[in-house]
Parts: structure tokens; sequence; C-alpha cells
């Protein structure tokens, strides 16, 4: 999944790929499949955003550079997923599934949620921070951010390449 996902993240609609399918039985076919953009239909999405506004708080702020939102932690927060004073950062409350932060940071739905602790090596707890850190870096670049789980209780480092 991960494999298409990157090969048709660097096409264009119209365009088109080879996707190679296997069956079972190890039987595999190769076809072309030409891309098309996706159309949002705005009856059936309406319903969702309202869900997803319900669900992130009014103090999150989206980084477009990562494709997800955050917001600091609250003292109740931190107190609710028992974190610890080094595990205090930015709360990943939302991250868009055609972002590049998808399927490495994980918001409040998600398997997380993650806190972003560090980016570079430098300590983040503000939005401000975040967006010095993400700015310092550049368009394009690769950065490296530190992150706690509190759904599973580790610390990991993650490299994302910023948009």
């Amino acid at each position: 999944v991960a494999q298409l996902q990157q090969l048709v993240g660097f096409k264009r609609p119209g365009e088109s790929v080879k996707v190679e399918v296997a069956r079972k039985g190890g039987l595999r076919k190769t076809f072309t499949v030409a891309l098309t953009e996706q159309k949002v239909d705005t009856d059936e999405a309406a319903p969702d955003a309202a869900e997803k506004q319900d669900s992130v708080q009014d103090d999150a702020i989206s980084f477009e550079e990562l494709g997800i939102s955050v917001q600091p932690l609250s003292t109740a927060i931190a107190r609710e997923l028992e974190l610890t004073a080094e595990q205090r950062g930015l709360l990943v409350t939302e991250v868009d599934p055609n972002g590049p932060a998808y399927q490495q940071l994980y918001g409040t739905d998600d398997n997380g949620p993650d806190i972003i602790l560090a980016v570079e090596g430098q300590q983040v707890r503000t939005e401000t921070e975040l967006r010095a850190a993400l700015r310092a870096a550049g368009k394009g670049s690769i950065v490296t951010l530190r992150v706690y789980n509190a759904g599973a209780k580790i610390a990991r480092i993650e490299r994302i390449r910023l948009q």
C-alpha cells in the first residue's frame, strides 16, 4: 500500500501507472491504470467535516508542511495521558491522509495520540517554536522529529519530507 501511495503521490491526474496485483496462488498480473482527480461529493462530505470539527479542539493549528494539526498540551490532557515533564510538547490532533506525515504521525483518532517533542533536536512546546523549526528547515527538506506516542507509551524518531 505504501509503495502504491508513493507512486501515485508523485503523479498528476491524467498520467498512467503500472500496478502489479498479486492474487491467491502466487498469480501476478500487471494493469495500466489512468489516474483521475478525486471528486468530493459535498452532500456526503459535510457530515464528516462536521464530525472532524467537533473532535478537534478550537485551538488546534494546522501545519501544511507536515499535513498535521497540533495543539499545546493542557495540564488536564497531560494528566489524562499520564505524561511526565519530559514528554511535554505539541499534541497531534489530526493527520491529513494526503500529507507527508500520513502513517508516520498519529492524531487523537488514530493509534495515538502522538506528541511532537522536538524538531531537529530543538524542543518544541508551542506552535511558534514548531513553525520556527519548520521554517528553518525549509520546504522540501527532510526534518527529524522526536515523537512520543501516548497510546503505546514509546518515544521514537520520525523523518519526514516537508511539503
